[in-house]
């Protein structure tokens, strides 16, 4: 184990943590489609998935809160880089805990989601009508995506911020970089796309979500590659000392 130091760890956990949210992004129920869009019931049509698979979503919802906190845990180990002067540094580290805060943010409406489904398929208590399981079930979804909007804003701010200074910091590494300017223009797209979802209800929401979809899965692959510098020691990351296992060594 003395070999598996704290970056190849930290690099490990952000690796998994976006393949997961792949996998939990192509196999959990309830994808939005133009025809449910268009019956105008959207809430009641997107819980419908949910019930009919409640065993596969429960399983998906548990896998997308791990994939958060493993994120999380490998995206933390930014905040060991060296410090340095100037507003890219504080720059760096408040938007690796705005990213942290929104990761949370997600756990907490999985968690709402999984009270969606127990609700709806068992209710709060024994002979619960099924209107009554509806009614509730159709607040806690409103909270839910609420507490999802939330979880957009705060990514797209760290994002942001978080993409700005890795770019401005790793010059000298190409890879990474690259991954940074990818990451802010991913939550430049998440700004706008959270706009139109709150403000232009003409727009379909399909094709909003969609889009959505598409900058997560954008977003994970540049922090993949971050995830992969990290792994390897890339630059600063093979210089932050390691307590555990003496002094850093610079490949």
């Amino acid at each position: 184990m003395s070999s598996f130091t704290v970056n190849k760890a930290a690099g490990s956990a952000l690796m998994t943590g976006v393949l997961l949210w792949f996998t939990v992004s192509v196999l959990s129920p309830g994808a939005i489609s133009d025809e449910l869009v268009e019956q105008g019931d959207f809430f009641r049509q997107q819980l419908l998935p949910w019930v009919e698979n409640s065993g596969l979503t429960h399983v998906m919802t548990m896998l997308t809160m791990l994939s958060a906190a493993l994120q999380a845990f490998g995206f933390y180990y930014l905040l060991r880089l060296p410090r340095q002067p100037g507003v890219a540094d504080f720059a760096l580290r408040f938007g690796v805990l705005a990213t942290i805060s929104g990761w949370v943010v997600l756990i907490i409406a999985m968690g709402i989601r999984h009270m969606i489904v127990h609700v709806l398929t068992h209710g709060i208590e024994p002979a619960m009508p099924e209107a009554a399981r509806l009614d509730v079930g159709l607040t806690l979804y409103a909270a839910h995506v609420g507490v999802i909007f939330g979880f957009f804003a705060l990514g797209a701010i760290g994002s942001f911020i978080v993409g700005l200074a890795l770019a401005a910091r790793f010059r000298g590494l190409l890879h990474i970089r690259v991954a940074g300017y990818g990451i802010v223009a991913t939550g430049i797209g998440q700004v706008i796309n959270l706009v139109f979802i709150e403000h232009l209800h003409d727009v379909d929401f399909g094709v909003l979500a969609t889009a959505s979809t598409v900058l997560l899965g954008l977003g994970g692959l540049w922090l993949f590659i971050v995830g992969y510098g990290i792994f390897r020691g890339h630059g600063e990351f093979t210089r932050i000392p390691d307590p555990d296992s003496g002094p850093a060594r610079v490949s």
